[in-house]
């Protein structure tokens, strides 16, 4: 323990009244939607003040706690399960700021004056980040199935590819590596149109046979679904790096829209869809390849 525990009460009483007093404020400001730039830029500082606030608050803790224990790996596993997805899909940017599992400090990014040394736009970024893929996974869930291989493949990937967009656009406003940008502005471009497509053929199919069982895990279709799903849980290891979370995640992402095109092409019975699942093969796997380039030359 501490040997100065008094001054340690007196830190963390500082920090939590200064977080109380920013909160107290941005409560009472008016609410969205605004019609000046002000009065969002102002709510918006207001609010990354109080996740500023919030690390000073822990970081006092760990030093008042753990002086004589420092960690060497700063990276820290953000575990998407910890949180009600359906809270996250429901929560605004400034919400994600506050997210609890990517705000934790630890002994080693506290200094030794107790103040975080986390950047509050790292850290929002890799929250938006993980909600977007979070609400991916939940639109996934959502997707009425029909027990028809083929429609609910194709109603399933429409949505996976409008969650890429969703991931792009976080990288588009935080990322700075050009070469993700501009792959993030590929996604943008020509997912939305790729999404549609496979919205249509599964309007198309929607009055196709059912041809495998939906509540029972063991069916060899159903049971591929489940590891999609799966494949979307992984939580993300945060380097607090931007452009890294996010290739990270895009490679999660990606990874699971292969698994959802192989259950098709392996258990589906529609040509056109067979077809399209067998082209997106191919796309996606040469996009992991190309993460993973990316990912070896710059995780590190």
């Amino acid at each position: 323990m501490n040997p100065q525990p008094a001054a340690c009460v007196r830190g963390l009483k500082f920090w939590l009244m200064r977080l109380n007093l920013n909160n107290l404020a941005a409560n009472f400001w008016p609410k969205p939607p605004y019609t000046h730039t002000f009065a969002y830029n102002t709510l918006r500082t207001m609010r990354m003040k109080s996740h500023y606030l919030l690390l000073a608050t822990l970081a006092t803790a760990v030093a008042c706690t753990r002086t004589d224990q420092v960690r060497s790996n700063p990276e820290r596993v953000i575990d998407r399960d910890s949180a009600s997805t359906d809270v996250a899909i429901a929560a605004d940017t400034a919400a994600l700021a506050t997210a609890a599992p990517t705000a934790t400090p630890t002994a080693a990014t506290a200094g030794a004056s107790g103040k975080s040394t986390l950047n509050p736009a790292v850290v929002e970024a890799a929250a938006n980040l993980t909600v977007a893929l979070n609400r991916d996974a939940q639109r996934l869930s959502e997707v009425r199935a029909t027990g028809n291989t083929d429609h609910d493949f194709a109603a399933m990937m429409a949505e996976h590819a409008l969650g890429a967009v969703d991931l792009a656009r976080v990288e588009l406003r935080d990322g700075k590596n050009p070469e993700l940008r501009r792959m993030a502005e590929q996604i943008i471009t020509e997912r939305p149109a790729q999404a549609e497509r496979l919205s249509v053929t599964a309007k198309r199919l929607a009055g196709a046979k059912a041809n495998y069982n939906t509540l029972d895990a063991t069916d060899p279709y159903k049971a591929r679904l489940i590891g999609v799903m799966r494949i979307m849980k992984q939580p993300l290891v945060s380097s607090e790096k931007i452009d890294v979370d996010f290739a990270r995640l895009l490679r999660i992402h990606t990874q699971s829209g292969i698994a959802l095109t192989n259950a098709v092409i392996a258990h589906g019975r529609d040509a056109e869809v067979k077809k399209l699942a067998q082209r997106l093969t191919t796309e996606q796997t040469a996009s992991l390849a190309q993460i993973d380039t990316w990912l070896q030359r710059n995780e590190r």
